[in-house]
C-alpha cells in the first residue's frame, strides 16, 4: 500500500472523532488528491471503501475497550503464602535444578 494511501487510512481511522476525516467525501478528496494517481482515485477509492464497509468492517471503537478489572481476584485470594509454599515444596521435592529460582 503506498504511503500516502496508508497515512490518509489511518487518519480515517483514528478512534477521536476530531482526529479524523469529518466526512467520508473529505477522505475521498484526499485520496483523489495524490499526483500519482492523477484521478484514478476517484474511479478505484469510492468502490474499495464500499467494499469494506459492505464485508461488515465496524468502525472502530472510539475509545480502547478497557481491560477486565477485578478478574484476578479470586486468584488473589487463593495465592497465599501458605499455597506459595506448598507449590514451592512440589516443585523442590522434583530434585530438579531448574525449581531453585
Amino acid at each position: 500500500m503506498p504511503a500516502w494511501l496508508r497515512r490518509s487510512l489511518l487518519r480515517a481511522l483514528q478512534p477521536e472523532p476530531g482526529d479524523r476525516f469529518p466526512a467520508l467525501q473529505a477522505l475521498l478528496v484526499e485520496v483523489a488528491r495524490d499526483p500519482a494517481l492523477h484521478g484514478d482515485a476517484s474511479r478505484w477509492a469510492p468502490w474499495w471503501l464500499g467494499s469494506r464497509a459492505r464485508a461488515g468492517r465496524p468502525d472502530p471503537p472510539r475509545r480502547p475497550v478497557p481491560p477486565c478489572r477485578g478478574v484476578d481476584a479470586p486468584a488473589l485470594e487463593l495465592w497465599t503464602d501458605a499455597a506459595r509454599a506448598r507449590v514451592a515444596t512440589a516443585f523442590g521435592a522434583t530434585g530438579r535444578p531448574a525449581v531453585d529460582g
